[in-house]
C-alpha cells in the first residue's frame, strides 16, 4: 500500500516540468521586452509558441501525476486551455493580433490563480518560502489584471505588462521547481 509519503514523493520527482515551464515563461517575458518594435504578428508567434509549450508540458505532468497528485485535473485543464489558446492564435492570426491583450491577460489570470493555489498548498505543507511564491503569485495576478482592464495603453503597455506578467510567472515557476526538487532530495535522505 503506497503511504502519503510515497505519493510526495512521486509527485516531487516531476520538480523538472515546472522548472522547464518558469524557463519559458521568464525567457518568453525577456523576448517581448527586448523586441518592442516587433510586429504584433511576431509577438504573437512568441505566445503561441510558450502556450504551446507551457500546454503540452501541463498534461504530461497532469497525467504522470493523477494517481499521487491531489489537483492534478486542474494541471491538465491549464494544459489544454494552454493548446485551446495557442490554437486559436494560430488559426486567426488577424484576430488574433486584435485580442491579444485580452487572451494573454486571461490565460496569465487564470495562471497566477494556479501559481496561488499552488503556494498555498505548499504553505499547508509547511514549506518554508512559500509566502514568497503566493507573492509572485498575486503580481503575476495584478499584471494580468492591468492587461485585462487597460489594453487601451497601446502595443507599448502590453509589451511592458505581459512581459512582467511572463517574468513572474516564470520566477514562480523556477522558484517551485527547486523547492520541489529540496522537498524530493529530503525525502530520498530520509529513506536512506
Amino acid at each position: 500500500m503506497e503511504t502519503i509519503t510515497n505519493k510526495i514523493e512521486d509527485a516531487l520527482r516531476y520538480w523538472w516540468v515546472f522548472f522547464v515551464i518558469g524557463a519559458v515563461f521568464f525567457i518568453a517575458g525577456f523576448v517581448v521586452f527586448s523586441y518592442p518594435t516587433e510586429s504584433y504578428t511576431a509577438l504573437t508567434a512568441v505566445f503561441v509558441f510558450s502556450f504551446m509549450l507551457a500546454g503540452v508540458l501541463r498534461i504530461v505532468y497532469a497525467i504522470k501525476a493523477r494517481h499521487f497528485l491531489r489537483n492534478w485535473g486542474w494541471q491538465l485543464a491549464l494544459g489544454f486551455l494552454s493548446l485551446a489558446l495557442s490554437g486559436f492564435l494560430l488559426s486567426v492570426p488577424g484576430l488574433a493580433a486584435l485580442s491579444l491583450a485580452l487572451t494573454v491577460g486571461f490565460f496569465l489570470l487564470f495562471s497566477s490563480a494556479n501559481v496561488i493555489s499552488e503556494a498555498i498548498d505548499l504553505r499547508a505543507e509547511e514549506t518554508s518560502g512559500a509566502g514568497w511564491l503566493i507573492f509572485f503569485g498575486v503580481l503575476g495576478m495584478i499584471a494580468s489584471l492591468f492587461l485585462l482592464f487597460h489594453p487601451v495603453f497601446g502595443v507599448g503597455t502590453l509589451i511592458v505588462w505581459t512581459s512582467l506578467a511572463f517574468i513572474i510567472n516564470g520566477i514562480f515557476y523556477i522558484g517551485l521547481s527547486f523547492r520541489m526538487r529540496s522537498g524530493s532530495k529530503i525525502l530520498s535522505q530520509s529513506h536512506a
